[in-house]
């Protein structure tokens, strides 16, 4: 069952990051990484193995990332205990959605683990479907 994607803030009191992980969740609304969050801190947000839903709507929904903010968006690699891996794919419900943009901030997307430092590309990749730009 997807639930509906958290409300910022997306970092801590000290600045780290908040992480996702492994989740589904639907975008209903726009969602900001800001430059200066409710706890006067630059968001930087961690998606790590999640399945993102973008509701239609007109306009279409999308992705902002501030200056100062951070997005990661990862696989997730699995333990020992719980063998392989789950790609992070975000894409659209019905129609195609706004996409993902950078206003100054910074946005990685890998291909390999998030989380660790084994550079190791994933046999399920990072997927960004049906977004009109992403830049």
């Amino acid at each position: 069952m997807f639930v509906s994607f958290p409300d910022e803030p997306y970092s801590d009191s000290n600045g780290d990051p908040i992480t996702l992980t492994d989740g589904k969740f639907y975008i209903d609304r726009d969602i900001t990484l800001s430059s200066n969050n409710s706890l006067n801190n630059p968001d930087n947000l961690i998606i790590e193995g999640c399945q993102i839903v973008v509701l239609s709507n007109n306009p279409p929904w999308k992705i902002i990332v501030e200056p100062s903010a951070k997005l990661n968006i990862v696989p997730l690699i699995l333990g020992s205990g719980n063998p392989g891996n789950n790609s992070t794919r975000i894409f659209g419900c019905e129609t195609m959605w706004g996409g993902i943009l950078n206003s100054g901030g910074i946005i990685d997307m890998y291909n390999m683990p998030g989380s660790s430092n084994v550079y190791t590309p994933s046999s399920n990749p990072t997927e960004i479907e049906d977004a009109m730009c992403s830049n």
